[in-house]
């Protein structure tokens, strides 16, 4: 029940700002998994001297597993920013979990994974 002159829309306002002061910091909002809009975004790191199409294929394939287990995730497949500035755009919308899929050797593909709740990076 509403107070009283209080509108469905004024509550929803309230209610998206609360959220936006307890799950941000000075540095990012950090969504929780299940409210945010993606749960997930996986990036291709590619090098100079790497297999692109390979880091690619293990993007999309990534992507694809990740959607029948039943996640929001998407891929940011675009060629022109680099991976650092893609980190950044991604961090700012608060997407929780960033997947990286790039090339450690010319014959293995790597992925790393960063939650937003610290600042480590898992391999």
């Amino acid at each position: 029940m509403l107070p009283k002159g209080l509108k469905k829309l004024d509550a929803l306002v309230c209610s998206v700002g609360v959220m936006v002061m307890v799950h941000g910091d000075d540095r990012r909002l950090v969504m929780p998994p299940k409210v945010a809009t993606l749960q997930a975004i996986v990036i291709p790191v590619i090098s100079r001297n790497a297999d692109a199409e390979a880091i690619l294929e293990a993007c999309r394939k990534t992507l694809d597993t990740l959607k029948k287990a039943g996640f929001r995730v998407k891929a940011d497949l675009s060629r022109n920013p680099t991976p650092g500035q893609k980190y950044w755009h991604w961090e700012m919308k608060g997407v929780p979990l960033r997947i990286e899929i790039g090339q450690k050797s010319s014959a293995v593909c790597s992925s790393g994974q960063v939650r937003k709740s610290g600042h480590s990076s898992e391999q």
